[in-house]
């Protein structure tokens, strides 16, 4: 479809709360990308679209235009590559949990593409850490086919696949609150993923966000957010779970104590900005860091490995995971990742 150039009509229908078809979502976001909308307009049309749910229509026209403006990697289809990233935004102030969950996970057995950019809500984003780490970025296939290849694990910077999305998240970044751009980051990966990790914001992101992940065909997934406002598995309280399988959606609430793990407290997980957290990073691969986060690290890693097909349930996928930490497997996938295309 073709919108007007003066979005007057599609304003008009997204503020009073109508909800756009696929079709129009789709033609809404090739507007946003394709270079002509000046900052103001994209500005309101964020703000307009926070008047509708993001429904799966929705969400999977935005997509199905970010994902044509992009560049996909082509990897054999025998391959079963998974991603932990999550949607940010959840106020907590969290380490970067499962940008270290990724490391972990891949020395214990897992490919992990991770898929990720530079902050936009919090005081340290996967890649602001990573970068800090001295880890080298995937910005073009070659790179990323050549990490997965190698060494199981790669960094894909957002707006190397995606360059129309640069632009984009500054004006996100500028409105200060939650955009639907927010949700798609985590499903943009240009790999073609078996299974994922996808932490929300809110739990009422929880039943949108699975039905996009069954129609985009992942085999294993898990939508998760904790009742303590985090966006990942909680060492500290319940988690809201939608385990996706082969298309079938259940719900599951979570806790510590169903993995033998010792409630933690919020202050074992709270970081800082960008020398802290990669400071904690550091320590949870050589395994000197406190219980708690330690914990946390290889409860996200352990459902990436049920995500990839590795663990039949999380339970050992958390126990694997922490064995890999405390073995020093972590440290080394870290160092050896580190060290790479230097």
């Amino acid at each position: 479809m073709i919108i007007d150039k003066n979005f007057s009509p599609v304003m008009e229908q997204i503020i009073s709360k109508q909800n756009l078809s696929r079709e129009e979502s789709s033609a809404l976001m090739d507007c946003l990308l394709d270079g002509t909308v000046s900052d103001a307009r994209m500005a309101a049309i964020l703000t307009a679209l926070r008047f509708i749910p993001f429904t799966l229509d929705v969400m999977m026209g935005a997509l199905e235009s970010i994902l044509k403006h992009g560049t996909a990697l082509s990897l054999p289809s025998s391959r079963v590559l998974v991603d932990c990233c999550g949607t940010g935004g959840d106020s907590s102030g969290t380490f970067n949990i499962s940008t270290m969950a990724a490391v972990v996970a891949s020395a214990a057995g897992a490919e992990v593409a991770k898929f990720g950019a530079r902050s936009v809500a919090s005081r340290c984003g996967s890649a602001d850490v990573l970068d800090a780490l001295g880890v080298k970025f995937a910005h073009t296939l070659e790179d990323a086919r050549a990490d997965l290849k190698e060494r199981h694990i790669s960094f894909l910077y957002a707006t190397s696949f995606y360059p129309g999305i640069k632009h984009l998240g500054a004006i996100r970044k500028s409105l200060g609150f939650h955009t639907v751009l927010d949700v798609l980051y985590p499903l943009m990966n240009p790999v073609p993923l078996t299974g994922q990790l996808m932490g929300v914001y809110s739990c009422e992101l929880l039943d949108v966000v699975a039905q996009c992940l069954a129609e985009l065909g992942r085999e294993r997934a898990l939508v998760v957010s904790s009742q303590d406002g985090l966006d990942e598995l909680s060492v500290c309280g319940p988690t809201h779970v939608k385990k996706i399988i082969k298309g079938n959606i259940s719900s599951e609430i979570w806790t510590p104590e169903m993995f033998n793990i010792p409630k933690a407290s919020m202050n074992d997980i709270r970081g800082g900005a960008v020398d802290e957290n990669s400071e904690a990073f550091v320590k949870v691969m050589r395994n000197q860091a406190s219980e708690g986060l330690t914990n946390a690290v290889c409860l996200n890693a352990g459902a990436v490995l049920w995500c990839a097909s590795i663990v039949d349930n999380v339970k050992d996928g958390f126990e694997l995971a922490k064995k890999a930490v405390q073995l020093g497997k972590a440290e080394a996938k870290y160092t050896e990742w580190k060290s790479a295309r230097h």
